[in-house]
């Protein structure tokens, strides 16, 4: 493999990881931002009567409120993986 193969590999790969990186710093930053607002509403007593149901009825609703995040942390994911794989079949 020449240099220039391989410097245009690894440019290659650094933007991979980078959009990678990128693109689940923003997903984390929107589970964040609405796990305070989910935490915030948190009713103790209703936790302190029944623990596991209520954590996860909070679980659930947390859940259908960030489904669209989690399947797009999937979809990077899987296309990570993919470039990955696809590097190093070409190497």
């Amino acid at each position: 493999m020449t240099q220039k193969k391989t410097s245009l590999i690894l440019a290659d790969s650094s933007k991979i990881y980078t959009d990678y990186f990128d693109g689940l710093d923003k997903i984390r930053e929107k589970i964040a931002e609405d796990s305070e607002v989910i935490l915030s509403i948190v009713d103790p007593q209703k936790l302190l009567l029944d623990p596991a149901k209520y954590l996860s009825e909070l679980g659930r609703l947390f859940f259908e409120a960030h489904k669209k995040e989690m399947k797009k942390s999937i979809h990077v994911g899987t296309k990570k993986a993919k470039r990955v794989l696809d590097e190093i079949k070409e190497s």
